[in-house]
């Protein structure tokens, strides 16, 4: 039996070959395989020609131009491994235009211009060209101008509106302290055989001033201060404050019992008032300092003392006072007048 190595090509109803017949779509390469020309004249005998096939118009309208074909058929070259590579579906349909459009899709797209200008051409730029190094210079420059320029000037200082501090009212004066005032002179119109004066302000009890009183009390002793003093208080012992040898002095003169203090001008026809410059003053026959407070005080520079009554001094036996002894003279140990400056 003799194998025919003539294929005939079926077609379809129309005259037309299927699109879908790979096998049919690649006769000429597989028929080539299966049966290649000079590999089969070497085993044998060449075969008859064949009797020509009449084209069918149908069918080589429907085939594929030569074109086409070996371009087909170049690319799907025979496997190496010894069999044949059949394209599929979508590799027929292929149209190499869309290839070029789908091989422009899968290529990357280029970087915008935008950041290639911002990373590519800072890697570009030669950092030590003058012309960078004096650009540069200029930037800084021209921003430090524009920070000066531009700078907003401080803002004024808040106006504050300070309340007059308080009047700085003026230390009181210091308070005065009074003390004794030390005379300048004392004088009287005691007869012969008097004491001196100024025993009494010499601040000694052991001496004292004595006047005889040849007609009775009323004699003045006129004290002078030497300047303008405020008077606070006067202070008198009103007897002879003294022990000696000779016995006790106290009982040798009369006392003082009362006085009147002038400050000043005073005026007989007015009651003794201070505010007529007048105070009286009772010792009680006391052995002692008697103080008398001036409220308010009185400002003098002289100051009269009137001695207006006395009394004997006591009997031996102390219960009543001897009429006859010391009659004729009173005594006062110590006289003070206190005060301070006036202003």
């Amino acid at each position: 039996m003799v194998m025919s190595t003539e294929v005939s090509d079926p077609v379809t109803a129309a005259g037309e070959l299927p699109d879908t017949d790979v096998f049919l779509a690649c006769r000429r390469r597989i028929l080539a395989a299966v049966a290649p020309g000079p590999a089969a004249a070497a085993d044998g005998p060449p075969e008859p020609p064949h009797a020509p096939v009449e084209p069918d118009t149908a069918f080589e309208d429907a085939a594929p131009d030569s074109a086409e074909v070996d371009d087909f058929d170049d690319d799907y070259a025979a496997n190496p491994a010894g069999f044949l590579q059949f394209p599929s579906a979508d590799d027929l349909n292929d149209d190499p235009l869309d290839d070029d459009e789908d091989d422009d899709e899968l290529q990357p797209a280029p970087l915008p211009t935008r950041d290639r200008s911002l990373k590519q051409r800072a890697r570009d730029i030669e950092w030590r060209s003058p012309k960078v190094i004096i650009g540069a210079l200029s930037a800084v420059v021209l921003f430090a101008v524009l920070v000066i320029v531009l700078k907003p000037e401080p803002a004024p200082p808040t106006l504050t509106i300070n309340s007059a501090p308080p009047p700085t009212s003026a230390p009181p004066p210091p308070v005065p302290v009074d003390q004794p005032i030390k005379i300048e002179s004392a004088t009287s119109k005691c007869p012969a055989g008097s004491a001196e004066e100024t025993n009494a302000f010499d601040g000694q009890n052991a001496t004292a001033w004595t006047c005889k009183m040849t007609y009775g009390p009323g004699q003045i002793l006129t004290i002078d201060l030497g300047d303008v003093y405020v008077i606070s208080k006067v202070t008198i012992i009103p007897g002879f404050h003294k022990v000696s040898s000779s016995g006790d002095e106290w009982d040798k003169y009369q006392t003082i019992t009362r006085v009147r203090w002038l400050f000043g001008d005073y005026s007989p026809a007015k009651p003794c008032t201070l505010d007529n410059n007048c105070l009286e003053q009772n010792t009680n026959n006391t052995r002692e300092v008697v103080p008398t407070a001036v409220i308010p005080n009185k400002k003098s520079s002289t100051v009269k003392l009137v001695v207006l009554q006395t009394t004997p001094p006591p009997s031996q036996s102390g219960l009543l006072p001897d009429p006859n002894g010391g009659a004729d003279s009173f005594a006062t140990s110590e006289i003070q007048i206190w005060g301070h400056p006036a202003e």
